[in-house]
């Protein structure tokens, strides 16, 4: 750019103070050095050395020398515009370098020049420097290094032009040598002709035609006579030498009549006698050099070398024979691309992103036109026409576009050294959709047209906001056309001064000094891996929606400093990132972040093609919109999709509240800082409230909420929903369908609503109320309230004081540490308080309840009076009786190591409660006379057979073994029920407990036990060992007959067995039966439509078999088979690994499990709930829930692939939670929603996933 400036004036240079103004001028046109720009020159310790002004030829030459490095340039300038156009444009680059390739004044001009450098005491004398030349500069700094490459270190050309070619045999330095003595003819003997009559013709017109003087039409006569009369090759050369004097003073008369768009000449006006280009002498060498030269045609489209076709290609045409070392040919890489495209370049093509200009602008093509008409042709085309600062073309080849490209792209790879040009141009081309073309811009008449003027200015304001650095006002670029080199703001938009303002106050930042040549720098489109939870700078990227990102562990510390607010929000989601995904606690979202993202490639992608929408290969269309940024781009659906015409949005809302509405597509709402008012409409939305007391309404659908910070009401209507309140006093109800809430951090209110619900409440104290259908609740920490409404609920109160209220069904309720108040409401309830001074309460009429109660701590209060043993009179061993005063009967059961159990009773009525590891005092119950012996109205084991006088066992009329008083642990007990209620306590060893009908109470102990519920509304206790559990039965249990030794069938497999009892599995037959063996094998393939049962199975790998009606299964600790049979159950897997099945199935080959056969009809809505393991969760038929709990689990919403013979088409919601989970939604409209972890999500047919 310096050597465009005008730094001599009359061999004077400009130094000093004179510098300085001599670079900000510039050429007086568009190439000049802002303020900034110069000072930095000046301060890098660049002086002028010398400057060759114009010679006649129109050459100029810079040598400048770095005061502080010892550096040296020698920089040759490019066409004056239309200051010598005659010299630089017509006569070398039209009619000597298109026509002939080679400028041959000006290169003898640069000879001579580098002569008087480099000799004895010259400043080039011994010495090595650079090389640079712009456009015509180009070409000659290439010819500089044909002819010198020895002293030169490198060589860089801006859009510069090529050379010609030289015919074989001949060389370039022979070929400007005899040119320069020719053109010169001191002695006026360098030029002969062959013919002496043309030798005289040439000598009268050699003293006719001094400097300036136009040739006549006599003199044009007098060749004219002589054609055919000479040598023809050199009556051609005499003649159009004359045409070319003609050419080149009739284009200087041209120019200097030519005015600008305000009707004003050139300040410069042009001088014929300085145009050595017009001496006679100066022409014939010109023409004689030419026969030893070629030219690359610049229009002949057949010609694959051609300046025309390389514009169509893009090509550059480079040397075939390899490029110069050190020799960087940079050109603005636009297409189609004007930039000195003809000739040969030795360089390495170097492409360097620029902003697009319009090819041509204003009125040009009229004015040429206007002129080639009056010229009738003679002249050829004039480009330089009347209002030549707004009719031009060719910006895109000026160099001031690539001087401000290439001092962004410094700025980027002093950060990263390694970031080549390839990389660079992405980046900035990446910033922005504007193209070049031509017309008016809006507000605009003058057909300027449309440029791609804001590139840097976005890349500038970028990386400064990115480093923290606060620029004295942010750059606006202008889109107008002819505004590129425009130095001082104008209006609003911000000019050169204040762009390099900007650059040098972010070079000069402490940020950027400590980043520089630290950092990676990477274009943010995905292309890379960028994981925003790890790389605080890929998170940067997608927050300001910046194509690039900074990346190391340098950038981190700089980054974070200058975004203390974000980099805080940042680092709290690094910690326990898990869980505050589980509990929707985290500041950005998964899907807020992958949604940045997708918005962010699309936004760079469409940049780059420069296009403001974008076709889509997947069938969806989607609206992405930045509010704040003012960012928007349309990615349309593939045609022909029936979801080509849905618009789903994407949207992140401005700052102070916003309210909007969703169509029937699916619609992602993101809320900025206020008072947001969301709701989805149709289809399954997700909706982010932000920062602000916010209101989001799913609507239809299954939609996820999240209320961020605030105090947020979050509804989430018909469907499947995930509500997530995040900080703050939050309402979350989840209205119709299986939905799932999670309270965050605040104090929350939340409702179920319809459908099998899971409500975890989350930090600080909570209200959950699970309202209709089977529910889980689960408290979290402070002092939460827990109602669990209608049918079978899991309540689980976790730390801190809580109060569960189960209500209607088989409920059950965990209280966990803390001081909790638990009632299991109406129906058989399992009450467990955990650590803390428990109290329980059940009503009259409730319920059969179960209580385990870890410390003993704590009270119970039974139909509404508090139990603790008073008022009671032992009536036999292990049964208590209450006086007036106490309605209450009490029995003692004694269990395996100290483990009793006791059972509270109403008098008159069959309800009772059952005190599981009761010991006297444990929740304040005291008995007289309270030892572990046995109790009436129970039937017990472990205690020792009585035998009859043949020593044989002996049993009574309901079939149990007469036994003695005497304790026989883990005695292999087989005790029968009879019709009404039973309590059957197993106790040790591997009992069989059978209750056959009524509502009973069995509880196997320790052991591996079976267990049959029979008929009946019955309550079943595995206890320890691995126990089989049937809730109902058809068959009877009857025991071995007395001595009597079964033998197995062939064909059966025993998998579990006691006294007077096997289980068998038969394998093979072509199906399965599940056998009890008695005196014969009794079927229990088909469950019963009995009343519903609660089933605990315990510690241990257990199967259980539910029943026909609603059940309630507690799998508990170990590896369990759970099968719900019919009814809607509520099964729960508890710890271990557990198999998890809705239903039963009809599988025909035997594997290692438990299998169950239910009726299509019997299946039922079953709700499936891991809890902690590696989980296989099966819906089977009905509208099933399933919740997979911590660890990675398995999810499958209908049959599993073997149970094809019975699969129905179900609709199952399947929610993973935490771990790498496994989830298939299977035939059937389903929601997956995966959670937290690394998830597999498959749907066969209508299936909503996350």
């Amino acid at each position: 750019m310096a050597a465009e400036a005008f730094l001599s004036e009359g061999n004077v240079l400009k130094i000093g103070d004179a510098f300085k103004p001599a670079l900000v001028w510039g050429n007086g046109h568009a190439s000049k050095f802002t303020g900034i720009q110069a000072q930095k020159f000046i301060d890098e310790g660049w002086v002028v050395k010398t400057q060759k002004e114009n010679t006649a030829t129109g050459f100029s030459g810079t040598l400048f020398h770095n005061t502080k490095t010892g550096e040296n340039v020698l920089s040759f300038r490019s066409t004056e515009f239309i200051d010598d156009a005659a010299r630089d444009n017509q006569a070398t680059n039209s009619m000597e370098i298109k026509d002939k390739g080679w400028a041959f004044g000006q290169i003898a001009d640069m000879e001579n020049w580098y002569a008087e450098l480099s000799k004895d005491g010259g400043p080039l004398q011994g010495q090595q420097f650079a090389v640079t030349g712009y456009s015509l500069g180009g070409h000659l700094a290439t010819a500089f290094n044909l002819l010198h490459q020895g002293p030169i270190t490198a060589t860089y050309t801006f859009n510069g032009a090529g050379v010609g070619k030289i015919k074989v045999g001949d060389f370039l330095s022979d070929i400007i040598a005899d040119f320069d003595r020719q053109r010169k003819n001191t002695d006026g003997n360098q030029i002969v002709f062959k013919d002496a009559a043309l030798n005289e013709v040439y000598g009268i017109l050699r003293q006719e035609l001094k400097p300036g003087t136009a040739v006549s039409t006599l003199n044009i006569a007098r060749v004219g006579t002589m054609k055919g009369m000479v040598d023809d090759a050199d009556w051609a050369v005499l003649y159009k030498a004359l045409e070319n004097i003609n050419l080149i003073l009739s284009e200087n008369d041209r120019v200097g009549l030519l005015v600008d768009s305000g009707n004003q000449r050139n300040i410069k006006p042009p001088q014929k006698i300085n145009i050595e280009s017009a001496r006679l002498d100066y022409q014939i060498a010109a023409l004689l050099a030419a026969r030893r030269t070629e030219s690359v045609s610049a229009f002949n489209f057949l010609d694959s070398t051609s300046g025309v076709r390389n514009v169509i290609s893009g090509d550059r045409n480079t040397y075939k024979g390899g490029v110069i070392a050190n020799f960087y040919d940079v050109y603005g890489d636009t297409y189609p691309s004007m930039v000195a495209n003809s000739q040969v370049h030795y360089g390495k093509p170097t492409p360097v992103f620029i902003e697009d200009q319009p090819n041509y602008r204003g009125n040009v093509l009229g004015e040429v036109y206007d002129a080639f008409r009056l010229s009738q042709g003679a002249d050829g085309l004039k480009l330089l026409v009347n209002g030549y600062d707004k009719n031009d073309f060719g910006d895109t080849h000026s160099l001031v576009l690539a001087i401000d490209s290439l001092s962004v792209q410094n700025a980027f790879s002093q950060l990263d050294g390694g970031a080549d040009a390839v990389l660079l141009g992405k980046v900035l081309g990446a910033f922005d959709k504007s193209t070049a073309k031509k017309g008016n811009i809006d507000g605009e008449t003058d057909n300027q047209g449309t440029a791609q003027g804001d590139v840097l200015e976005k890349a500038v304001n970028a990386l400064a906001k990115l480093l923290g650095v606060k620029l004295d006002k942010d750059l606006k670029g202008s889109l107008a056309g002819n505004t590129w080199h425009i130095i001082s703001d104008v209006g609003t938009y911000t000019g050169r001064e204040s762009f390099h303002a900007a650059l040098d106050k972010i070079s000069k930042s402490d940020a950027f000094t400590t980043l520089a040549g630290n950092v990676k720098l990477v274009l943010a489109d995905g292309g890379v891996a960028l994981n925003p939870r790890t790389e605080f700078g890929a998170f940067l990227a997608l927050i300001q929606l910046s194509p690039f990102a900074l990346l190391g562990e340098a950038a981190l510390p700089v980054l974070k400093d200058a975004h203390a607010e974000l980099a805080a929000l940042w680092e709290e989601d690094k910690v326990d990132t898990e869980t505050k995904r589980k509990d929707g606690n985290l500041n950005f979202t998964d899907m807020y972040l992958a949604d940045r993202a997708a918005m962010l490639s699309w936004l760079i992608k469409g940049n780059q093609l420069n296009l403001d929408h974008l076709r889509n290969a997947a069938p969806e269309s989607w609206t992405f919109r930045d509010e704040l940024l003012d960012q928007t781009f349309v990615v349309e659906g593939k045609p022909g999709s029936i979801q080509f015409a849905k618009l789903n949005q994407v949207t992140f809302a401005e700052n102070g509240g916003k309210d909007l509405k969703g169509a029937n597509f699916a619609d992602h709402f993101y809320g900025g800082k206020g008072n947001d008012t969301f709701n989805g409409g149709g289809d399954n939305d997700y909706l982010e409230g932000g920062d602000g007391n916010d209101s989001l309404i799913g609507e239809l659908g299954d939609d996820t909420l999240y209320g961020m910070a605030g105090d947020d009401i979050l509804e989430g209507g018909h469907g499947r929903d995930a509500l997530y309140g995040g900080k703050g006093k939050d309402q979350l109800r989840g209205g119709d369908g299986g939905d799932a809430l999670y309270g965050g951090v605040g104090e929350d209110r939340q409702w179920g609503g319809a459908g099998a619900d899971w409500l975890e409440g989350g930090a600080e104290k909570d209200e959950l109320y699970g309202e209709d259908d089977e529910d889980e609740l689960r408290g979290g920490d402070g002092g939460d309230l827990l109602d669990g409404g209608a049918k079978h609920d899991v309540l689980r109160g976790d730390a801190g004081d809580d109060t569960l209220l189960g209500g209607d069904g088989n409920d059950a309720l965990y209280g966990g540490d803390g001081v909790d108040a638990l009632n299991g409401g109406k129906l058989n309830d399992w009450l467990e308080g955990g650590v803390g001074a428990d109290n329980y309460t059940v009503a009259a009429g409730d319920g059969n309840d179960v209580i385990v109660d870890a410390d003993g701590l704590g009270t119970l209060t039974f139909a509404g009076k508090l139990v603790d043993g008073a008022g009671v009179q032992k009536v036999e061993d292990r049964y208590w009786v209450g006086g007036d005063d106490s309605p209450f009967t009490y029995t003692l059961v004694p269990g395996a190591n100290g483990s009793n159990t006791l059972i509270v009773g109403l008098k008159d009525s069959k309800q009772f409660v059952e005190i599981r590891g009761w010991q006297p005092g444990c929740l304040q119950i005291s008995l007289s006379d309270a030892k572990p012996e046995q109790a009436n109205g129970a039937i017990v084991g472990d205690l020792a057979p009585e035998l009859d006088a043949q020593g044989n066992l002996k049993t009574n009329a309901q079939g149990n073994l007469v036994v003695t008083q005497t304790k026989k642990e883990f005695f292999f007990d087989n005790l029968q029920g009879g019709r009404g209620v039973d309590t059957l306590l197993g106790l040790g060893g591997n009992d069989l407990l059978n209750g056959r009908d009524g509502n009973d109470v069995l509880d196997g102990g320790s052991g591996s036990d079976l267990l049959a519920g029979g008929l009946g509304r019955d309550t079943l206790i595995g206890g320890d060992g691995h126990d089989v559990i049937f809730g109902a039965n058809s068959a009877e249990l009857d025991q071995v007959a007395v001595g009597e030794s079964p033998e197995t069938t062939d064909g059966f497999r025993v998998l579990e067995e006691g006294r007077g009892w096997k289980i068998e599995v038969q394998a093979g037959q072509g199906k399965n039966i599940l056998n009890i063996e008695g005196p014969g094998r009794r079927a229990l393939n088909d469950p019963l439509a009995d009343e519903g049962n609660l089933i605990g199975a315990g510690a241990g790998d257990d199967r259980v078999f539910a029943g026909g009606g609603d059940d309630h299964v507690m799998g508990e600790a170990g590896t369990d088979i759970l099968y719900g049979m019919g009814g809607a159950d509520l099964l729960s897997g508890g710890s271990g690994d557990d198999l998890v099945r809705g239903d039963g199935t009809a599988d025909t080959r035997p594997l290692a499990g438990w299998w169950g056969r239910t009726a299509l009809a019997q299946q039922g809505n079953d709700s499936l709930f891991g809890d902690e393991g590696k989980d296989f969760l099966i819906g089977q038929g009905g509208a099933d829930e399933l919740y997979g709990g911590d660890d990675d689990d398995q999810l499958q919403g209908d049959f599993w692939a073997q149970d094809a013979d019975e699969a129905a088409v179900g609709t199952a919601a399947l929610w993973a939670a935490a771990g790498n989970d496994w989830l298939d939604g299977g035939r059937g409209k389903d929601m997956l929603l995966g959670q937290a972890g690394s998830d597999t999500l498959l749907g066969a047919k209508t299936t909503i996933a996350w």
